[in-house]
């Protein structure tokens, strides 16, 4: 049982990569890429075409928890646009998320990502949320595609 859910956090934002749509597209929708430029430790497997697992450890407050990220594909349509589901599960609860990924070809065979996702925590994840977690899910995100966009440009 994991409780009530909070209301949806919201996030999203824009980023120029200087590199085509077709390599930025095979990085930013391949989970293996986007485990290892996680902020935190994280390892993914695919367990269907369309499906992937990526399980990670995060620390909350000095514990370290491990949580399971179950997702798949509802839309790809290469190299344009992606629609990804994914659920979280972390022990008393759980993180609800849908993410857009959107490219679109630039001057100078460069792409422009523009990103959006919507986590809805509920139980403990609701619990531990707060005021603070739309400024650490934009924190966390960006790392993450600064990585990610390195790996892309190299």
């Amino acid at each position: 049982m994991t409780g009530p859910a909070q209301a949806p956090i919201r996030v999203g934002g824009r980023r120029e990569i200087r590199a085509p749509r077709d390599r930025a597209w095979a990085v930013l929708t391949d989970p293996a890429a986007v485990a290892a430029c996680l902020p935190v430790p994280a390892t993914a497997e695919t367990a269907s075409p369309d499906g992937f697992r990526v399980t990670a450890t995060v620390t909350v407050l000095v514990f370290p928890v491990r949580v399971v990220v179950e997702g798949r594909f509802l839309e790809r349509e290469a190299p344009d646009r992606a629609v990804i589901a994914a659920t979280a599960i972390v022990p008393g609860g759980s993180v609800a998320v849908e993410a857009r990924l959107e490219l679109d070809a630039a001057p100078g065979d460069a792409t422009t990502l523009r990103w959006e996702v919507e986590a809805v925590p509920a139980g403990s994840a609701a619990a531990l949320a707060g005021d603070r977690v739309p400024a650490a899910a934009v924190e966390a995100v960006e790392r993450t595609l600064a990585c990610l966009v390195s790996r892309i440009e190299e």
